[in-house]
């Protein structure tokens, strides 16, 4: 929730959810950097093989997680704040826009001055002339790069935070989880550190695998356009 707020921080600058994506991925690895120094510098108290083990299990684990997860609920803020940033220029131009009208032949503005005193003068204003291509058969058409397989993130913020609490969770136990449950069956450190290796590297690859499909699937929106 804290992190959510941070990236909420930067509401007014955000134009699309691929932008609030950008800024709570970033922000949640600002975080996972600053709670890695805090676990690193206190497990100099358990000696050497607490300190190796913590960084290495720090190092390697959480900071892809955070970054993800509060990137998720960062494109649902965007998404909030490219809806709302529209409403507000959509409002502003309503309130100052003014309309005029040209005549085609001659590029003056149409006044009421003008329309009194010539109307008789005034020509209709015909549709401007376009160009058609036509590319012949043989020549290749560009195709869109293939997005398939991407997944879009929710875009309702509660239900994305939820999902990065969630997700957020699930990693905490089950490190938690493994380490606890092979110690009491083998009754062994070691088999304990080496079965937390592995799962750390097995979720790892799987967040790794759930980001990049992600990824695709922010990158199929335009910033340049807002969400309806």
């Amino acid at each position: 929730i804290c992190k959510g707020i941070a990236v909420a921080v930067f509401f007014g600058s955000m134009n699309s959810g691929k932008r609030g994506f950008q800024i709570g991925f970033t922000v949640g690895l600002g975080f996972a950097l600053i709670e890695n120094l805090q676990y690193i510098l206190i497990s100099f108290g358990g000696g050497f093989s607490g300190f190796a083990l913590t960084s290495l299990i720090r190092g390697i684990g959480s900071i892809p997680g955070h970054a993800l997860w509060t990137g998720i609920t960062g494109f649902a803020v965007g998404v909030l704040a490219a809806k709302n940033n529209q409403k507000l220029i959509l409002d502003d131009k309503k309130q100052n826009q003014v309309w005029k009208l040209f005549d085609p032949k001659t590029g003056n503005e149409i006044n009421n001055n003008l329309i009194s005193a010539n109307r008789a003068t005034l020509t209709p204003i015909d549709e401007q002339p376009h160009e058609w291509f036509t590319l012949p058969n043989n020549v290749p058409v560009p195709k869109m790069q293939d997005m398939t397989g991407g997944i879009r993130p929710p875009s309702n913020v509660l239900f994305a935070l939820i999902t990065a609490i969630f997700g957020h969770a699930l990693w905490n136990g089950t490190a938690v989880g493994v380490a606890w449950f092979s110690g009491i069956l083998s009754q062994s450190e070691g088999i304990s550190i080496v079965a937390s290796l592995i799962t750390n590297i097995v979720m790892v690859v799987s967040v790794l695998g759930i980001g990049n499909m992600i990824l695709k699937g922010v990158a199929e929106e335009d910033e340049t356009t807002f969400p309806n």
